[in-house]
């Protein structure tokens, strides 16, 4: 019998998600601006077709697809894995995170709150990132 996945705290949750994202610190664009093999597959993860265009929310969502393959954090969202593709983020637009964390009941801070490792961070300048340290 396997053993039920555990559930994680907010803290730990939010560590496997930075987790993941640390691991692509020193991924670099080749062949021009907004390219490479890598930036290929951030932007695979969205609903546009990969092009030389901005990837900072494409990362934030193949981040977030790879963190919901683990069967710990399913059960801490008590997300079944047929409901994975329906509830992360596929979108291109850094704002448009903000609408999809609103849609999931996700705390959605104000500009001057305090961070934590593995935030997903919201510039007003259109950039999106996720808290490593």
């Amino acid at each position: 019998m396997t053993p039920e996945p555990a559930i994680l705290s907010p803290a730990q949750a939010r560590n496997a998600l930075a987790l993941i994202a640390e691991a692509e610190i020193g991924v670099r664009e080749s062949g021009g601006n907004n390219c490479g093999a890598r930036i290929r597959e951030y932007q695979r993860a969205t609903w546009l077709t990969p092009d030389a265009w901005p990837w900072c929310a494409a990362f934030v969502d193949w981040v977030v697809a790879q963190w919901l393959k683990a069967p710990s954090v399913l059960a801490t969202l008590n997300l079944p894995p047929e409901d994975v593709e329906k509830w992360r983020p596929r979108t291109a637009g850094a704002w448009d995170l903000v609408n999809w964390a609103r849609d999931k009941n996700l705390l959605v801070a104000g500009e001057n709150a305090v961070v934590h490792r593995g935030d997903i961070v919201v510039y007003d300048f259109s950039h999106v990132g996720i808290v490593v340290e």
